[in-house]
């Protein structure tokens, strides 16, 4: 049986980052993380695969598909450790395929929360 504090949905807002390589993602996460603490927020994590352009190559797609997600999941750890550090909280982390802008906007969209 749950109780009624355990089974509020967590309202706070969140502070978007997006996880790739760039220096200034790193640092994002950083500085997300000490927000976090100081404002009582969560941090959400999302890492964007392009999806791999080979139509008929589907075993090479496959592979290049498996790797990316591969490092796109090393690239969240490395995220989440850095916001946990910082906020005491591990992190939101979402992974989706498509285009950045595209992808970036529908979780905007999906999540009401996000600040």
């Amino acid at each position: 049986m749950m109780s009624e504090e355990s089974s509020k949905q967590d309202d706070r807002i969140k502070f978007l980052v997006i996880a790739n390589d760039c220096p200034e993602a790193r640092l994002a996460a950083f500085f997300a993380g000490r927000r976090a603490k100081r404002s009582n927020a969560r941090v959400i994590l999302l890492s964007v695969l392009e999806p791999p352009e080979f139509g008929h190559w589907a075993t090479v797609a496959e592979t290049m598909r498996a790797e990316a997600e591969e490092k796109a999941q090393e690239l969240l750890r490395e995220f989440a450790a850095e916001v946990k550090a910082q906020s005491g909280e591990d992190p939101e982390e979402v992974i989706r395929e498509g285009m950045d802008v595209e992808e970036i906007r529908k979780l905007i969209d999906e999540d009401p929360a996000i600040s």
